[in-house]
């Protein structure tokens, strides 16, 4: 589409460069009253913008033209956060274990800790692509190590139950109906494998 050619106007004085405040019939500037004039109607060669330009391709300068390249914009490495949310998720579900009733979160540790690994993993993997503070390589190893020390505590557990459960000493539960009776079943146990 080609620019149409605008009409000459008037002659500026350097008192008025934008033409005479007085004059309302020929104004320079009728598109945008109180703005510079169209610099593209008085055949300076500039180009005019309401018309389409022909892309002239990438810049080959380094600069961005704003702050969007700032380490201030970056964005962050949210997988990094889960990581750490949890690994601390997972310890806080077996310290659940001395809250009562609550107790029973413990059952979620073993899944918190696992899954917590995994996503820490990804988020090392993935913190290569960030750069700077973005990376949040600290919250990652944070909740790798919390994940990883959590699952070892559910696996030592869940070993030293299943000893105790095979060890036989459940038997004087079973077969001693009251208290005193079981405690001296223990003890005897105890001392014939001691």
């Amino acid at each position: 589409m080609k620019p149409t050619p605008r009409k000459a106007t008037i002659m500026t004085t350097p008192n008025y460069p934008y033409g005479d405040p007085g004059d309302n019939n020929n104004h320079p500037h009728q598109g945008n009253p109180g703005g510079p004039p169209d610099y593209g109607s008085y055949g300076s060669g500039a180009p005019d913008w309401g018309a389409e330009q022909p892309y002239q391709g990438a810049s080959t300068t380094s600069y961005g033209g704003g702050f969007e390249n700032s380490p201030m914009n970056a964005k962050p490495n949210k997988l990094a956060a889960w990581a750490l949310g949890l690994g601390i998720a997972s310890i806080v579900a077996l310290l659940t274990v001395f809250a009562g009733p609550l107790a029973v979160l413990i059952l979620a540790a073993p899944f918190l800790a696992v899954a917590g690994v995994i996503v820490s993993i990804v988020a090392l993997v993935r913190g290569k692509n960030f750069h700077g503070a973005g990376k949040r390589t600290g919250w990652s190893v944070g909740g790798l190590i919390l994940s990883v020390i959590s699952l070892l505590i559910v696996v030592f557990f869940a070993v030293v139950v299943v000893a105790f459960l095979n060890s036989g000493i459940m038997d004087c539960f079973v077969d001693n109906p009251d208290v005193a009776s079981q405690q001296a079943c223990v003890e005897q146990f105890l001392n014939e494998n001691a």
